[in-house]
């Protein structure tokens, strides 16, 4: 009984790490770069992408040092994961390359709701920090700070919950000097003033104050909040607790290194733990390699009976060796009166012999 105890407590045990690793890995939003085929299509259609929340990145196109002969468009459609829910974009950072002359984008990321409405094209340089710190940007004073209204400059909400996204980039070659770089988080939201209920998903209202303002209530998955990438759309970067202190994430397709080496240290780590827990079950229980049998392999009734059994037949074999050392080869034993010639005496019976031992006798008596 104490083994199947064991063997439960070991289960829920290896379960509550599967269970902390997989919580660790959902935390992260899904991630796609510029040129994946999930998300741009080789022939300029529009993709569907639906996902809870997902990071764009700029991928290859950070090293475009060489003329293209057509430019990369990239366009899809990001659908929230929740009924009735709402889709949002904020841009995390930006750096895309503008004509200063006449002030109009080279590069550029547009977004469009459902019903047609479009945002600006969105270039050149871009901090979230910066962008959407309540402070620097002149937002309205602290007289109403509930209403904290949207970062228009880097954020988009599509209330439907279908959001085009385009992202171009011009196939002239970038000059030394100039970089490719942007990161955008997309998330699916529900409405906070509606009271839908989703199975396993714990939401979290954007702004906990907002009831009275007719601005977009985002109520987002609460574990997005503060995991250091900027979610609501409002200023003062609300989910990560304030903009100032607040570090922009590694640079996408950049960090799969580390996430890699982070992983697979956790991973040997986690088979290093099961491991070391297997071997005291078994110890403990005296199983397998500590079981009486590998200790005292002689103890057991069968190998007993085996040894005996070995004894005798090295007994055996030994007085069969024994016996047959000691036998001598010997002439073959022939059958009495069998064949045999005449003696000398019976065919000469008046030799020579014969008279010199009557003489000798006669002369003995006659001394």
């Amino acid at each position: 009984m104490e083994i199947f105890q064991a063997t439960a407590n070991l289960i829920m045990l290896l379960g509550a790490f599967i269970l902390v690793f997989a919580k660790q890995s959902t935390e992260q939003p899904k991630e796609l770069s510029l040129g994946d085929i999930k998300l741009c299509s080789p022939i300029n259609t529009k993709l569907k992408v639906r996902y809870e929340s997902l990071l764009v990145t700029e991928g290859r196109t950070n090293s475009h040092s060489l003329p293209w002969v057509v430019p990369e468009i990239c366009k899809f459609e990001f659908q929230s994961v929740y009924p009735h829910g709402g889709a949002l974009a904020v841009i995390q950072k930006m750096q895309l390359r503008r004509n200063f002359t006449n002030g109009e984008c080279i590069d550029y990321i547009q977004f469009r709701s459902k019903q047609g409405v479009s945002s600006q094209r969105f270039c050149g340089f871009l901090d979230a920090r910066l962008n959407m710190n309540y402070n620097v940007v002149n937002a309205p004073d602290a007289v109403y700070p509930q209403y904290f209204p949207l970062s228009f400059s880097n954020s988009f909400v599509d209330v439907d919950g279908e959001l085009d996204v385009v992202i171009y980039i011009a196939k002239q070659p970038l000059e030394p000097e100039e970089r490719t770089e942007f990161a955008i988080i997309f998330n699916s939201y529900q409405d906070c003033a509606k009271d839908y209920h989703i199975k396993h998903v714990s939401l979290k209202n954007c702004i906990e104050n907002l009831w009275n303002n007719d601005s977009v209530r985002v109520c987002l998955n609460a574990m997005y909040f503060g995991d250091g990438y900027i979610n609501c759309p409002y200023f003062g970067c609300v989910d990560e607790g304030g903009c100032l202190l607040l570090p922009i994430k590694p640079e996408g397709k950049a960090s799969v290194g580390n996430r890699v080496i982070i992983g697979s240290i956790s991973t040997l780590g986690i088979l290093f733990i099961v491991f070391i827990l297997i071997i005291w079950v078994l110890r403990k229980f005296r199983l397998f390699c500590w079981a009486e049998a590998f200790a005292h392999p002689s103890s057991t009734p069968e190998n007993n009976r085996n040894s005996r059994v070995i004894e005798m037949n090295e007994q055996t074999g030994a007085r069969l060796a024994e016996t047959t050392s000691n036998v001598q080869p010997t002439a073959p034993h022939l059958a009495d009166n069998k064949d045999l010639p005449p003696s000398y005496e019976s065919l000469f019976p008046d030799t020579v012999s014969t008279r010199f031992a009557n003489n000798f006798t006669a002369n003995i008596w006659h001394d």
